[in-house]
């Protein structure tokens, strides 16, 4: 079988095409993955912080219990690499930093402003530090630290 010479110049034509474009596509790629595992990890954080602080948030007694608050950000930070199902790790250090805190008007949350209202309250944070995935996209950006603030519930 014969070709004619129009069809036999254009045969290496879609593997030069796909040659070009295909750094693009892994590019892109990792991106779209890069992104999602930092929207995922956003969210856990936030979720973890606010369980924390539902926690720390029953009474004067919980509102600073560190050790009740890491366990139970720790719980929702499984899933996420560095983070297995049986954690025991402390979080005191990579990759889970929780405190915790009490509040209120004369003792501050964060900086030097006290609680929102000027009530006893819970203020805790955790920071979760990113493993070195692709990291091209976003470069740079290594720890996501969430907070949370809840006044406590038997004071109301």
């Amino acid at each position: 079988m014969k070709m004619n010479r129009a069809k036999r110049g254009c045969l290496g034509n879609s593997i030069v095409e796909f040659s070009l474009l295909l750094p693009w596509f892994v590019f892109l790629f990792t991106g779209v993955f890069d992104f999602g595992f930092y929207a995922y990890a956003l969210i856990a954080t936030q979720n973890a912080a606010r369980v924390a602080v539902l926690h720390s948030a029953a009474n004067t007694d919980t509102a600073a219990d560190q050790s009740g608050a890491c366990v139970l950000a720790a719980a929702e930070l499984t899933g996420l690499p560095n983070v297995s199902s049986s954690y025991s790790g402390g979080c005191s250090a990579d990759p889970i930093t929780v405190t915790s805190s009490y509040c209120d008007s004369s003792t501050p949350c964060s900086g030097s402003s006290g609680s929102v209202d000027g009530g006893p309250a819970a203020y805790v944070s955790v920071t979760y530090r990113l493993p070195a995935l692709f990291r091209i996209p976003i470069r740079g950006v290594d720890r996501i630290t969430r907070t949370a603030e809840m006044r406590l519930r038997d004071t109301q």
